[in-house]
């Protein structure tokens, strides 16, 4: 899902869609639907793990789930913000200013003046805050849940609902089931699909969006034993959302912006999108766990990678992106190469300044060895050179 956050925000450099500090002279439609796959389904879906994994850290112990959490997203999401914010700022107001023969120096009058303050914004690394947000509220409701268990009617209703999540995860119609209240927050947004946030004051409808992802993961979680149902109609549910998604891209999409249309586009949106994300959810996490179970080092070291690779690539896309603007080459063949490009650099780039570094133990809770310095994939550095080298944990 980190991953392909990086080619999103790619694409939506070359597309008429979307908000990105740059944006090319001559956007093009080729990878639109790329971008309203990917968006449909890829930050619910990591909601969805969030909310499993939360659920796990619960139960080790609270003071434990708390350390974490800061630890591994609060800590990252201060540090990596304060640094990359005024980075990006600059390279927008160089793109802003582009062919001006100052441009350098506006850009960094506007940085050095303060002025890029007056609108402080999370950039691409808003769910971290909104993750925060959530694992409060399951703080907050799991520690509710364990003090009404001793209220034989709330653990009754609580059994209720569980039986009910239980029951309807054994039923083929599951996305519908689930579809439903993600349609209806849906229908809260402007455009009824998944909004970034305009700044860091919370936005409740976004909020309340990724709550029904969230706490389907935290209660899959304590339902874990259902997993392997996900394997059942795993391609049937992958095919179908994107034969949905084609559909509506070919037949609808052309007038979806029609306000004489906007009466029944808007529903029409958010019960597909909802049914789309749904289907994603369950099918690509069943071919997931039938074909991706066994551990794979490749699979391990780019898991490893991807939150620092996720943190960085905003810059680093720019910079490749605003290096080609020069060329007249189209959109659609500039974007493959700005792919190329930032993967690896962002994958060297971990393997030299974090994989064996604090920042590894920040990221990954612990340093491994690097890939370059021959010592495999996935071991962990040697204990008396961790020891030696790490903070205390």
């Amino acid at each position: 899902m980190m991953l392909l956050g990086i080619w999103l925000h790619t694409v939506v450099g070359y597309s008429r869609d979307g908000g990105w500090p740059y944006k090319d002279v001559h956007p093009t439609a080729v990878y639109d639907w790329t971008l309203a796959l990917i968006h449909t389904f890829r930050m619910p879906l990591f909601f969805v793990m969030a909310g499993f994994f939360g659920a796990l850290l619960w139960e080790r112990g609270r003071l434990r789930f708390v350390r974490n959490r800061i630890e591994r997203i609060l800590a990252p999401f201060a540090l990596f913000w304060a640094c990359m914010f005024p980075v990006v700022l600059w390279m927008a107001a160089y793109a802003r200013n582009w062919g001006h023969a100052d441009s350098v120096s506006r850009a960094t009058r506007y940085i050095t003046s303060g002025a890029f303050l007056e609108h402080p914004h999370p950039l691409h690394m808003w769910f971290l805050e909104y993750l925060l947000i959530l694992y409060g509220i399951g703080f907050a409701v799991a520690g509710l849940l364990e003090l009404a268990a001793r209220a034989p009617r709330l653990a009754a209703r609580f059994a209720a609902l569980n039986g009910w999540y239980r029951a309807t995860l054994g039923t083929a119609w599951r996305p519908v089931f689930f579809a439903i209240p993600s349609a209806g927050a849906l229908m809260l947004m402007r455009g009824a699909f998944l909004e970034d946030p305009p700044g860091f004051p919370p936005v409740p409808r976004i909020v309340i969006a990724y709550t029904v992802p969230f706490f389907f993961g935290w209660l899959l979680y304590r339902n874990r034993d259902l997993l392997d149902t996900f394997r059942r109609h795993a391609w049937k549910q992958t095919i179908l959302a994107l034969a949905l998604l084609g559909a509506w891209m070919l037949f609808v999409a052309p007038i979806q912006n029609r306000p004489e249309y906007w009466v029944w586009i808007k529903p029409a949106r958010a019960a597909a999108g909802a049914l789309i994300l749904w289907l994603l959810v369950f099918g690509l996490t069943g071919l997931f766990l039938r074909y991706c179970s066994r551990e794979r080092p490749m699979g391990r070291y780019l898991a490893d990678a991807s939150y620092w690779m996720y943190l960085m690539h905003m810059p680093v896309v720019m910079v490749f992106q605003m290096a080609l603007a020069p060329l007249a080459w189209p959109a659609a063949v500039k974007v493959p190469i700005v792919v190329m490009l930032s993967f690896p650099t962002l994958a060297l780039s971990y393997d030299v300044l974090v994989r064996a570094t604090w920042v590894g133990v920040l990221l990954n809770g612990r340093r491994y060895a690097r890939w370059f310095a021959g010592a495999g994939l996935d071991r962990p550095m040697p204990a008396a050179a961790a020891s030696a080298e790490a903070p205390a944990s």
